[in-house]
Parts: structure tokens; sequence; C-alpha cells
């Protein structure tokens, strides 16, 4: 009878597992396994590196790094989101068939051939293409003149050659601006300050455009620089004193692009201005504007781009001969494709706004970041079919150039994704503007060569394919702006075909510029 079953030890011996049982005092050798079955099972280590190229709309090659195992690898399993899309005996594997700007989770695991399963290897999330941009290299839009900002009030001294330098330089470090915005003041020290900075920028390649605040107060109904409007019998006297401002600007090296006849004149406001009617503005552009011969005629610049202010005057054909441009701000409103000046033939442009001054420059999300920055500059030219784009103050903490430091701000660099590479005298051409959610494309060109801009305003990372219609492209350069990243240059693109494709990174953007 058996009355105690002690489990005492194991031990090797050879291949034998042995056991002792003591029963009754005795000791019985039981044995409990052999043969080769009981060895560690060996299996291959896990598949790494994954990496996705190729991407399409529907497809992509999925490529790892090979497993080791002591038997060989037999073959891999591929698993998208989690669930087993084949084998294969490569260390590459097709996805086909998939939805476009879809996020697919990847991994992959090794057998070998012994049947024994390595771990899946870390994930790999991968995103399908949305729709392409479309780049049609021959469908040209409007002229560009060129990206840049304002002085008239600040800074109060004029700009010094190493702030010029930066702001219209177009080498490193520098934003390459084209165009500087001054103010018709008749304060001789002012006229003093804004011709300086109109010679600097003119020595460096930019244009200029005059705009006055106020005519002189000898011709106003109020006698006051703040309100009130032109007397009608001095509206020759102030044609000719927005003539001979040109002619002075001339005369001193620093020739007029252009000059505006008011600076928003419909709105009311506590600070240097005057007042116009449509009525009023019509008068003065049929019977006085053919008289300013020195420099081209820039319309009056509604604070809005309220077309009501100008229509009449676009309406009637002795008037709209006298208009050379258009211009306008678009604070509060006023973005949108003026067709009344496009029939008529006229160029407009952007003159004056800035996203937020409570800001700084140096913010970057949302919509008064840097980053609202490029989304409005890409709807001016894309869709407002504007041919300049002019910044409030070139110098102040909220512009591109902080004026405590002299640093180039984030919305400065922003500024240069276009300014640096979109010359004067270019041609946008036509381009899917919004390929896929929050990615937004205009293109141009101009002196041989393509440029595309691309912007994510999104927080993913997305992948955009191109597609070139109507002429070929070998590479491309590429210079990035993002949270990080300042202007950095990226590796060169080679272009097979009609078609590229590149990573737009969460909320960045992207300029790329054909070889």
């Amino acid at each position: 009878m058996i009355k105690r079953i002690d489990f005492n030890a194991k031990v090797m011996l050879g291949k034998i597992q042995v056991a002792y049982l003591m029963l009754m005092g005795m000791f019985i050798l039981v044995a409990t396994g052999c043969g080769s079955g009981d060895e560690p099972v060996r299996k291959p280590s896990a598949p790494t590196g994954l990496v996705a190229t190729n991407v399409t709309t529907t497809t992509f090659t999925l490529s790892w790094d090979a497993s080791t195992d002591d038997k060989g690898v037999a073959e891999y399993e591929v698993f998208r989101n989690g669930v087993s899309r084949g084998t294969t005996t490569n260390t590459s594997f097709a996805s086909t068939g998939l939805s476009k700007s879809t996020l697919y989770v990847m991994t992959v695991r090794a057998r070998d051939t012994d049947g024994n399963v390595s771990a899946e290897s870390a994930p790999l999330n991968v995103t399908t293409n949305g729709d392409p941009s479309v780049i049609n290299l021959t469908a040209t839009k409007q002229i560009i003149r060129g990206f840049g900002g304002a002085t008239v009030y600040q800074p109060t001294t004029a700009l010094t050659a190493a702030q010029l330098d930066k702001l219209f330089g177009n080498g490193p470090g520098q934003l390459g601006f084209t165009l500087l915005r001054i103010r018709i003041a008749e304060s001789d020290s002012w006229r003093a300050v804004e011709l300086a900075n109109a010679q600097g920028a003119k020595a460096r390649g930019a244009e200029i455009l005059a705009s006055p605040w106020s005519p002189p107060v000898g011709m106003k109904t109020n006698a006051n620089i703040v309100g009130g409007s032109l007397k009608p019998d001095s509206y020759a006297a102030y044609a000719t004193y927005l003539n001979d401002f040109a002619t002075y600007m001339a005369a001193n090296g620093a020739s007029l692009y252009a000059v505006s006849i008011q600076n928003e004149p419909d709105i009311v406001v506590t600070y240097e201005s005057c007042d116009w009617t449509p009525s009023e503005v019509l008068t003065f552009l049929k019977d006085h504007a053919g008289s300013i011969t020195a420099t081209k005629v820039m319309s009056p610049e509604s604070f809005q781009f309220r077309s009501q202010l100008l229509d009449p005057s676009l309406a009637d054909d002795a008037a709209a001969a006298n208009i050379d441009i258009v211009g306008g701000h678009i604070y509060g409103g006023g973005l949108f494709r003026y067709t009344n000046a496009f029939n008529r033939g006229k160029e407009v442009w952007m003159t004056e706004h800035y996203t937020n001054s409570n800001t700084d420059g140096d913010i970057w999300s949302g919509t008064v970041g840097a980053m609202g920055v490029a989304k409005e500059m890409h709807d001016c030219m894309a869709i407002a079919d504007y041919s300049a784009y002019i910044w409030w103050y070139l110098r102040r903490y909220y512009g591109p150039l902080h004026d405590a430091t002299d640093l180039i701000t984030k919305r400065g660099y922003v500024m240069a994704q276009f300014a640096k590479y979109i010359r004067p005298g270019y041609y946008r051409i036509d381009a899917t503007q919004n390929p896929q959610t929050n990615i937004y494309v205009s293109a141009y060109t101009g002196s041989g060569k393509t440029v595309i801009v691309a912007i994510n305003t999104g927080t993913t990372a997305v992948n955009q394919t191109f597609t070139l219609q109507n002429g070929t492209i070998a590479s491309l350069s590429a210079v990035r702006t993002s949270a990080t990243e300042s202007l950095v240059t990226l590796p060169a693109i080679t272009i097979t075909g009609s078609e590229f494709s590149a990573s737009l990174p969460a909320e960045s953007i992207t300029t790329f510029v054909s070889e």
C-alpha cells in the first residue's frame, strides 16, 4: 500500500530525463522524456526595417530586411490591418486594390523550414496617395509681379543695409522680396526716410509702389489730415501732386512702378486718411488720372476689395483706360477673383494685409500663425489670381523680419517659400489646387523653370502625387519650412515619366523647382 509519494528532483542523464520518486522509503527511477523533441524551439528573428515605396492611390510596395534562422527562412507572411494578405519568399510584397487617402498598418512575420514562426515586425503605417495634383505646364494664368511688404510708418528711421539685404536679397538667409510699398507723405523728414528705403530696395532689384494716406490738407474739405474728402476743385491739383511725387522719386534713383490714388478710401478711421465715394473715384479716374504720366496708376485700394467702390469706373471706358492696376486689401474679407477687373484686362494686386498683430511672427500653427500666411498666399495667387502679395510692415515683431532681433520670423520663411523662387515676370500655371484634404498646390513658370508650391495644413503627413501634363521635367530641387525647419534643402527628386510623389509633413510648406 502506497502511503506517500514525494517528488525529490530531476536530473539529465544524457538525453533521458529522470525523476526520483520515494515510494514507502524506496527510490524508483522513472523516465519522463527522451529524444530531441524537448530541445528549445528556435524561431526566426522578426523582420525589421519595413519601408513602403512606389506609393500610389491604390498600391504600394512593402520591403523589409531579411530574418535570420538556423534552419533557413522559407517564407514571409504579410499582414495588413492585422489580417494576413499572403506570403512571399522575397523580402518585398506588393499591396494592391487599396483605397486612396487611406492609412494601412503593415506587419510581417517569418516562417522557417520547420514551420516555426517569428514574432511580428514592428508596425509600419502607410497612407495611400489621394488624387494627384495635375500640373498643366502650358496653361498659363496671371503674371506674377512679386511679393513684399511695406515700410510707411515703421520703422521711423531708414532700413539699414543689413536689413535691406535680408528683405530684398535672394541669397542664403535672405527672403527674396521684390516689392516695397511706401507712403506718400508731405513731411520732408518722412519723405527722406521713405526715399532711402526705396533706394535701398531698388538697388536690390525690387519695384516700388507708393500709396497716399491723405492728400495735402489744403486740398481737403475739412482741412485735416484725418478724414474729409478731396475738394472737387482740387482734383486736377491732386493728380499733379501724385505725378510730381513720381517724378521726384525717379530723379532720386528710386523710380516708382506705380502710384495709388488712395489708401483705404472706403473705411472711416481716426488716423491719416481720406474718404472717397464710388462716384468721386469715377470722376477723378475719368477726368484727371490721365495726367499722371510719370508712372503706372493704381486704383484706390479698398480695405476689403469692395467691388462697389471701383465697379462704376471699370464700367466706364474712359475711366477704365486710366487704370493700370487694380489694388486692394483683404481685411475681414474681399479675397475673391475680381471678374470685372479681369474682364478689363487689368492686373489685380493684394497690396496690404496682416493676419494677426497680437501674435509673434514665429507662432507656427493655425490661421493666426505662419501656416495661416501660407494658406492665405496660396488663396491670393491660386484662387483670386492676384499678381502681387504685399504684407503690412516688413520689419515688425509680427512681420517677416522681427524688429527686436532683426531675425527672420517663421512668417518670413513662409513668404520666402514663394518669393525666393517665383520671380517677377513668372506666370502661374494651372494645377489641381486642392487634390486632397488639407493639401493646397499652386504652380508657376518662368526663366525656363517650373515652380510648385505644396502646402499641408493638416496634422498628419500626406504623400502627394503630382502629374505633369504637356511637358516633361527631369528633376526637381525641393525646399521646406515647417515648425522645426526653415528653408531646409531636401534631396533632389528624379522624375521618370510624367509623375512624381513627395511626402508633405504635417503643417508644412514645400517648394519644388525644376532643374
